[in-house]
Parts: structure tokens; C-alpha cells; sequence
């Protein structure tokens, strides 16, 4: 290499590393905190239904996110930015503990038990491409939203869709048991009933 250093990740975001090891604790602390989150939800997934586990993890993450919020308007002042950390800290800590104990995983358990085994592995890829085409619409149109005020309205509408939707259209009022096999030989005797 001589002279030159190579273009690695740590030289081209700098060799600090008492900062690198602080940054990879941190993400290894984030990763954790939602390992619990995940593990506190396939150890709820008999006890408590799909529609209560969304509802629920909605319901902590409206409140994390409005604390997150007021945390933007305290910042101002240099006596609240220790206190503000603490408790963003811990406002970040409930978010990634309950979104991977609510919406993450009944994400997959409502379509897992609704339906089968094709049908789920079809409308995934479909799921997954609207997925794209909607960040890419809100990529594209984000730049109408720089002003605070936009930014809230734009957040309530999202918010208010997000729980409008989960509410009409999440369907399990009891906790899982379907045996999926079942699920899938019905739909098979179905298809063969019909062709016949």
C-alpha cells in the first residue's frame, strides 16, 4: 500500500477507536434491547391475542414517539440536554422493545394463520414491492414536508391510517393455535373440490 491507506469503513469515517468501540457497544445494546422485545412476543404468542399484541405495541409506540417529540421542542436548553438523553434513552428503549413485541411479529403471525402456504408466499412479494413503491412515493415527496408543521400533520395522518387499518382489518381476536398443516390441506381440498 505504501503511503497510501487503504479506503476501509474505519478510515473513511476515521481511526477513533475508543469512539468505533462506543459506536458498535451501542448498536450492539440497540440490537439487544429488541432481541428482548422479539423474544418478550413468541413468549406472548399463546397468551395474547394477535389484535391485542398490535394494539398494544401502537399504543406504547404513539406514546414513545410523542415523548420522542417533546424531547425535540426541550433541546434548547444545555441544563435539559443530560436529562433530555436519559430519557430519550429510555423513550428509545420502550419503542424498539414493543415494535418488535407487537407489530413485528404478528407482521407475520396474522398472515401466517389467515392464510396458505402459496397464497402467503405470493401476496409476500407483492407486499414487499408496495412496500418499495410507498418509501420511494415518500422519498420522493419529503421535500414538501421541511416545515414542523407539515412534518405533524403528515405524522397524525399516518398515525391515524396505521390505527384505523389495524383495527378494522386485524382479524384475530384469540391467541394463536392454528396448525398450520391444517391450514394448508383445507385450502388444498378446496382447490381439488372446485376443479372437480
Amino acid at each position: 500500500v505504501g503511503d497510501n491507506e487503504s479506503m476501509t469503513v474505519p478510515s473513511a469515517l476515521g481511526n477513533d477507536p475508543p469512539a468505533m468501540f462506543q459506536d458498535n457497544l451501542l448498536s450492539l445494546m440497540v440490537v439487544g434491547i429488541s432481541l428482548v422485545g422479539y423474544l418478550l412476543g413468541i413468549k406472548a404468542v399463546n397468551m395474547v391475542p394477535p389484535k391485542l399484541m398490535q394494539l398494544m405495541g401502537f399504543v406504547v409506540l404513539s406514546f414513545c414517539f410523542f415523548g420522542l417529540a417533546l424531547s425535540l421542542w426541550s433541546v434548547d436548553t444545555p441544563e435539559s440536554a443530560v436529562t433530555d438523553r436519559v430519557a430519550d434513552c429510555l423513550l428509545f428503549n420502550a419503542f424498539f422493545r414493543f415494535f418488535n413485541f407487537g407489530p413485528n411479529i404478528t407482521t407475520y403471525l396474522i398472515p401466517l394463520e389467515s392464510w396458505p402456504t402459496p397464497v402467503r408466499g405470493t401476496m409476500h412479494g407483492f407486499a414487499g414491492a408496495a412496500a418499495k413503491l410507498g418509501a420511494t412515493i415518500g422519498l420522493g415527496l419529503f421535500w414538501l414536508l421541511r416545515s414542523r408543521k407539515l412534518m405533524c400533520v403528515a405524522c397524525a395522518i399516518c398515525a391515524g391510517l396505521a390505527t384505523l387499518t389495524t383495527m378494522v382489518y386485524s382479524p384475530h381476536l384469540v391467541p394463536v393455535s392454528a396448525d398450520l398443516k391444517l391450514i394448508d390441506e383445507e385450502w388444498q381440498e378446496g382447490r381439488v373440490n372446485s376443479s372437480e
